[in-house]
């Protein structure tokens, strides 16, 4: 093995010799460095997205669940507004009513918001972004209709205690309001 102890260049070709390995050694440094990086972003990326797929799955069901729900739930508010239109011409509610509850479905955006919010989302295919976009847009819209009707049957359920509890004044205020 043959040592040399470095020395300054004698010429300005060696100097741009050793000037040019140098560069050159940098900028393969910074494109593996790049690459390396932009695997990773790919792999977090193809990860956020496999999430928001589950997510968007888990959603769909939980959808479905509320749509097969729906008749029942239907049923019932005119169930509902008969007794009340029976009310306002004076006729009682019994005690002991049983309201209900639409029940509560939980729908998420948790992981799209996430990955909206770090930057990945803007990675990700056009198609990819318009759809889930578009998908979460619909299921706010559809979230924000069961939770008006969850808030609008809440002075509903005071019915439960029957109408001897509510003094006349309320009578002419209750109205079918969904």
């Amino acid at each position: 093995m043959e040592i040399h102890k470095p020395h300054a260049a004698k010429s300005w070709k060696e100097f741009f010799i050793e000037l040019g390995t140098i560069v050159l050694g940098i900028l393969i440094a910074l494109s593996l460095e790049q690459a390396v990086e932009a695997m990773h972003e790919r792999a977090l990326a193809r990860e956020a997205e496999a999430a928001i797929r589950v997510e968007m799955a888990e959603n769909v069901s939980r959808l479905k669940y509320r749509l097969n729900n729906e008749r029942c739930i239907q049923k019932r508010l005119d169930e509902i507004s008969a007794l009340l239109a029976d009310w306002s011409t004076g006729k009682e509610i019994p005690v002991g009513l049983h309201i209900g509850y639409p029940g509560g479905i939980v729908l998420n955006d948790q992981r799209w918001q996430a990955n909206v919010n770090g930057g990945r989302f803007s990675r990700e295919s056009e198609a990819s972004q318009t759809n889930q976009t578009s998908f979460y847009t619909l299921l706010h819209v559809v979230d924000g209709v069961g939770a008006r009707r969850t808030h609008d049957l809440g002075p509903v359920r005071a019915l439960d205690q029957g109408s001897k509890f509510l003094t006349p004044v309320y009578r002419p205020n209750w109205s079918r309001r969904w």
